[in-house]
């Protein structure tokens, strides 16, 4: 039982390291007495392999099963009627009959002496889907009682593990492309939890920090190093108030920050003090008009004379007077307003002044 238990652990660890499916394949090999385990994962929209892992030492055999026998393999046909998680045993669904005269049987699995396999879909979505098989010895009449059971016993936890699995990898995706994103654009970031510590900063933050001339750490707590409190202050006021606060830090070059309460984020009690209340950005990009229309332009998709207007609408022009300044007529004004207002996802013009008011150093 301690083997077993060691396995269950190890499938639940792939949650974390889904590099380490080879090894717990063998793992499940060695535990239950198997020739081999193979895990392979389908894109359903077009019926390529997006994985292919397998304990069987024979590179010729995966080969062929990928680029040709898994179109005819009729357990998967079966199992694609089947709920995930259901666990197949060859045996009891496909009879000598069948097996004498179906094409994958001879010609796979009896050929390599794989015939007898369990098995079956443990995750699908509308994207993908994967399906874990397990081999016995060819020459074995069956599975045994007990690896039976201690088949049942290992399949729904690797069904879980695989879901867990697959979520982990969006996260990190989803955290690769965030982190690649906020570096492109030069982009600090400081997530800060209840009690105003800091507990996670990307790289571009960690680059602020280690450069010791804007922003420091004083113990644990995120500040400006130049005028200790004054971001602290911020912070304080940002997680009282509950509003985004915005601050300019007078260094070369100046340093921009914008602190945003995090009103919606879910936060487990025996988590609270790992979990973010609140998020710093900061950059140290100038606010010229040309940095001001590139931002507007990234934020929000807008065109030039788009960002021209939203600007001039800010400073406290009305669309008439516009529309004279730029010797166009005020239906174009008003059109491009309507489009502005689509952009932003505002409903009124109102809505897009207070939009755009809220927006640092415009």
């Amino acid at each position: 039982m301690d083997q077993l238990h060691r396995t269950i652990h190890a499938i639940y660890g792939l949650a974390l390291d889904h590099n380490g499916i080879p090894s717990v394949l063998s793992q499940i090999d060695q535990l239950v007495g198997l020739a081999g385990s193979h895990l392979m994962g389908m894109n359903r929209l077009n019926q390529q392999v997006v994985y292919n892992g397998c304990t069987i030492d024979r590179p010729k055999l995966v080969e062929d099963y990928q680029s040709y026998f898994h179109a005819i393999d009729p357990r998967r046909s079966y199992t694609a009627r089947q709920s995930a998680g259901q666990l197949l045993f060859c045996a009891d669904v496909f009879d000598n009959n069948f097996v004498r005269h179906d094409a994958f049987y001879q010609e796979f699995l009896s050929a390599n002496d794989l015939l007898r396999v369990a098995g079956g879909c443990i995750y699908r979505d509308a994207q993908t889907e994967f399906y874990l098989a397990h081999n016995t010895d060819g020459r074995k009449a069956e599975f045994s009682a007990q690896q039976r059971q201690m088949i049942g016993l290992i399949f729904p936890h690797f069904m879980q593990s695989m879901t867990l699995c697959l979520k982990t990898a969006q996260l990190q995706q989803a955290l690769h492309a965030g982190e690649y994103g906020c570096s492109a654009h030069q982009q600090a970031a400081f997530f800060i939890n209840a009690e105003s510590r800091l507990i996670y900063e990307n790289t571009e933050a960690k680059r602020l920090i280690d450069a010791g001339h804007s922003l420091i750490l004083r113990n644990g707590r995120l500040d400006s190093k130049g005028k200790p409190g004054m971001l602290a202050g911020k912070i304080t006021a940002a997680q009282q108030l509950g509003r985004p606060q915005y601050l300019k830090l007078a260094v070369e070059p100046a340093l921009y920050i914008t602190i945003i309460p995090l009103h919606n984020a879910h936060t487990l009690t025996w988590l609270a003090g790992h979990s973010p209340s609140l998020i710093v950005l900061a950059n140290h990009a100038l606010m010229d008009g040309r940095n001001d229309n590139q931002r507007l332009q990234n934020w929000f998709s807008l065109t030039d004379s788009e960002v021209k207007l939203a600007k001039m609408l800010l400073a406290g022009h009305a669309p008439q007077t516009i529309a004279e300044l730029n010797g166009v007529a005020i239906s174009t004004i008003r059109t491009q307003i309507r489009s502005l207002l689509g952009k932003t996802g505002m409903q009124s013009l109102q809505d897009l002044l207070r939009l755009l008011a809220r927006l640092p150093q415009l």
